[in-house]
């Protein structure tokens, strides 16, 4: 069976809408659990005894709000916002070049993210008051355990811009 022209390209652009549609749904979800956050709700790492979950995605949204706020912490926000930014640019047929440089500059930006936002921030929703979560925290002592504060955040920038520029 052969398509027409016009045809094959509705069906494309229709595969685009829905797969656009698809990651601004996913990030929305990102938004709304992460941040009706709460630590009182069961999870991963919490066993409540509340009947309650205050999370506004039930039980779904307080564990995958915990899991991404424990892992990298508030920088899962970020994770959100490329998915909303991924999800127009789909719909409104926007090329993506790069796609691979892009895909592996979102983790360089996501890690130094985490260990800025570590190094910086504090947080009463992370762990050990810290808002880089897991990630943050392994970078910021395990790797970098003997450099001075601002020389690692001036590393983190120095990759962030690199990344982006080229």
């Amino acid at each position: 069976m052969k398509f027409k022209d016009s045809e094959l390209t509705t069906f494309s652009r229709t595969k685009n809408y829905l797969f656009g549609i698809f990651w601004i749904l996913v990030s929305i979800t990102i938004f709304v659990s992460v941040f009706s956050y709460s630590e009182n709700d069961p999870s991963f790492n919490n066993i409540s005894t509340h009947k309650e979950i205050h999370n506004y995605l039930g039980a779904f949204g307080s564990y995958f709000a915990d899991l991404l706020v424990q892992l990298i912490g508030m920088v899962s926000v970020l994770i959100g916002l490329v998915f909303f930014i991924l999800g127009i640019k789909i719909i409104l047929n926007k090329i993506i070049y790069n796609k691979l440089q892009k895909f592996l500059s979102f983790f360089g930006i996501l890690i130094s993210s985490s260990i800025i936002f570590d190094n910086l921030l504090t947080c009463k929703y992370c762990e050990f008051g810290k808002c880089g979560g897991i990630l943050g925290k392994f970078f910021s002592e395990s790797v970098y355990y003997d450099a001075p504060q601002y020389s690692i955040i001036a590393l983190c920038l120095i990759i962030f811009l690199a990344v982006n520029v080229f």
